[in-house]
């Protein structure tokens, strides 16, 4: 169903239980109302992107301000690995490079996906191939981007694990998302959301919840909004207080 459809068939339904015409106006209270639910959620919203940043880097390790050292540490590590474990390592610092510098990303993880198919290394293959939509994703080519991941999860459904299943498809979901196509997006939410509860993944459970009330802001269905969030933020705060 295309998205105009979509959007514009959800709010007829919202008219028609209102009872209320397009050129009837608003009460004050109903105005102000609208504007105290509004404020709440963008509240919720700034909780819930602080807390689930706080949480990936805490749980990761993962330093935002200095990639460069970590990207370092691992060069050291891959002079000292073989085989699969430098195709590991390069996707690791594939994955440092989002950060700095896509062109250097872009590089690494072609380089990790020719290894492994030098080596018959599958599922280092698929890696690469997630991490390649990721880069994609990141340099804003989101229908590059989107056909890279569907190849991503393809393979990864094969020979991946659970956890880089779900992240795959969390990728998808924010890509389809960043092009407006939200009831696509909230599809690939939901059953990363699935695939993170099946594996106890929690941390993909937090993620996929948060992502689920972003793309219900897009599409304007704010009861979904403040569900989502509460159930991110209740999951994310029980971890961190876990710390």
């Amino acid at each position: 169903m295309p998205n105009g459809a979509h959007l514009d068939g959800h709010k007829s339904k919202r008219k028609k239980i209102s009872g209320r015409s397009a050129g009837d106006k608003k009460a004050p209270w109903e105005t102000f109302l609208t504007l105290v639910r509004f404020l709440n959620l963008v509240n919720c919203m700034k909780r819930s992107f602080a807390i689930c940043f706080v949480l990936l880097i805490s749980t990761t390790g993962y330093v935002y301000s200095q990639p460069e050292v970590k990207i370092d540490s691992l060069k050291k590590e891959w002079i000292k690995a073989k085989d699969t474990t430098q195709i590991k390592i390069n996707l690791e610092i594939a994955h440092q490079f989002l950060r700095l510098n896509t062109d250097s990303a872009k590089s690494y993880v072609l380089k990790a996906r020719e290894e492994s198919g030098k080596i018959g290394f599958d599922r280092g293959e698929a890696l690469a191939y997630k991490e390649l939509g990721s880069v994609y994703y990141n340099k804003g080519e989101m229908p590059e981007a989107e056909k890279i991941a569907l190849i991503a999860l393809e393979k990864l459904s094969l020979v991946g694990t659970l956890v880089e299943l779900s992240e795959a498809t969390n990728l998808l979901g924010l890509i389809c998302m960043t092009q407006a196509k939200y009831y696509q997006s909230e599809e690939y939410f939901n059953v990363s959301l699935f695939q993170s509860i099946n594996c106890k993944d929690t941390i993909g459970v937090v993620i996929a919840l948060h992502n689920i009330g972003v793309c219900n802001f897009y599409r304007g269905d704010y009861d979904k909004v403040a569900r989502y969030y509460n159930r991110s933020l209740r999951l994310a705060e029980t971890l961190n207080n876990k710390k």
